[in-house]
């Protein structure tokens, strides 16, 4: 998912300030990473690598964020914990959503730029962590990058714990009402059915909306009711020709809007107040799978484009009994409890052509770390992977960050510190090595044998390329090669 930054420009974090959790560690003892390239003198058995400082150039830990706000929420709680629990200094870069995402995490030297991102300079990458990424929402995007740039590509941790929902939703009250009065639920396609129902019993129409001042005009520029490939589409998978008009001129296709800003159903088009309305935002998003499904499914719908992002976050409040589009998580429309419209099953092969009438399935959403996270901070990707948050917890930030106006790092602590055993839960024993580690003494600053018996603090520690270190090792009986 998505935004432009004037879309969120009120979501901006502030990560600058007061600790969050009682007994963080305080700032002057946050550390920074270095990087580490292959020593040529040493390897350890079984091919793992003996790793050393070859330059030492250090740098924060950076968090990248998309610019919407789940990503915020998921992002900052995250740093949060990578500062205050890890120890380490940090920093943020900011994109418009998850496939700049795949490029700052992926060494990418001009993330933002979709057409020239830059990759594969073999520069270590400054930023090493992005979480609530739609993988899958993008997936050519994600098979290129990791196929063309292996060395660098993010890897990903697996799930957050939730899945990603995007399409029509309709707010509860219409839901409720029509269950209570005639035993239907508005919420399955299939009781939209213009020859059976009548659902504009139950909703807004089309007739009550003040057009110009919500709305985006069909004959918009930048529309996809004025795409020519669109509206072909449109003609082939559901022969609706009456919906269309033919531009003589240039041999292009366009939405046939009898007011100039809905497009309507056939099943409504000679009669406004039975259409019910389905607005959605941008240049129109999910307005070729709502034409497809109006027509095939005989749904009697307006299909229109809201005039900007501030008309189209409130427009649901303004006009509550209608579908819209959404996706979650997200704040937007939570406190109105929508819920999303069920189709037929997923029909992947039709999908995949084009034939959009069934369900669009879940997207699973990300968490995402640098190729050299390993090396850098093995705790931290351990960490990382171990995160499992619920749709219902995201939520609960969410809501409250949009009623409060908090600053995320604000929202996310108080979630946080309700929320302890939550979180422990994902934190690894420092004391479990990974391969190219040792243990070490915190307080004698050298590697020992094991963890019994040991008055101080263990952790694990990447090897240098010093004799004394690999000594210590050949006596816990590993062979060594040089």
């Amino acid at each position: 998912m998505g935004a432009s930054h004037r879309q969120i420009q009120g979501l901006l974090v502030t990560l600058a300030g007061g600790a969050c959790l009682p007994n963080a560690i305080p700032p002057s003892e946050r550390k920074l990473l270095a990087t580490w390239t292959v020593s040529p003198k040493w390897r350890m058995a079984k091919d793992t690598t003996i790793w050393e400082n070859s330059n030492g150039e250090s740098y924060p830990f950076g968090v990248w964020i998309a610019n919407y706000a789940a990503s915020y929420a998921a992002n900052v709680m995250v740093q949060v914990l990578i500062e205050e629990v890890f120890g380490f200094n940090t920093t943020s870069g900011l994109g418009p959503g998850t496939v700049s995402g795949f490029y700052g995490v992926g060494g990418c030297l001009n993330p933002n730029d979709n057409n020239d991102p830059q990759c594969g300079t073999e520069v270590p990458t400054k930023y090493h962590l992005n979480m609530e990424a739609w993988v899958n929402g993008y997936p050519l995007v994600w098979k290129n990058l990791q196929l063309e740039h292996p060395k660098t590509a993010p890897d990903d941790l697996g799930s957050m714990g939730y899945a990603g929902y995007a399409g029509s939703f309709l707010t509860e009250e219409v839901i409720t009402t029509a269950h209570k009065t005639e035993g239907i639920a508005l919420q399955y396609y299939k009781f939209w059915n213009a020859s059976w129902y009548e659902p504009s019993k139950y909703t807004n129409t089309i007739t009550d909306f003040n057009l110009s001042r919500w709305l985006k005009p069909c004959m918009n520029s930048d529309s996809v009711f004025m795409d020519d490939t669109t509206m072909r589409r449109h003609i082939q998978f559901t022969g609706d020709l009456d919906g269309l008009v033919l531009n003589t001129s240039n041999s292009r296709y366009y939405a046939k809007c009898q007011d100039g800003y809905f497009w309507r159903a056939p099943s409504c088009r000679g009669n406004a107040s039975q259409c019910v309305p389905f607005v959605t935002g941008g240049s129109g998003w999910s307005i070729e799978e709502m034409m497809q499904k109006s027509v095939v499914l005989y749904m009697p719908l307006g299909l229109a484009v809201a005039a900007g992002w501030t008309e189209y976050t409130q427009i649901p409040f303004h006009y509550p009994k209608m579908q819209v589009y959404w996706w979650v998580p997200d704040p937007s429309f939570l406190e109105l409890a929508p819920q999303m419209m069920q189709w037929a099953p997923l029909d992947k092969r039709g999908w995949a052509n084009g034939y959009q009438v069934s369900q669009l399935g879940s997207i699973p959403i990300k968490k995402l770390v640098s190729r050299d996270l390993m090396v850098l901070a093995p705790n931290v990707r351990s960490f990382v992977s171990n995160i499992m948050i619920s749709l219902k917890q995201m939520d609960e930030i969410l809501l409250d960050q949009k009623n409060t106006s908090a600053t995320w790092e604000d929202a996310t602590c108080k979630w946080l510190l309700a929320n302890e055993p939550v979180w422990r839960s994902w934190i690894p024993d420092e004391s479990q090595c990974f391969p190219g580690f040792g243990l070490y003494d915190s307080v004698l600053k050298d590697f020992v044998d094991a963890r019994e018996n040991a008055t101080n603090k263990i952790i694990c520690q990447v090897y240098s390329v010093f004799r004394k270190a690999l000594q210590s090792r050949y006596t816990a009986g590993l062979k060594w090669m040089m």
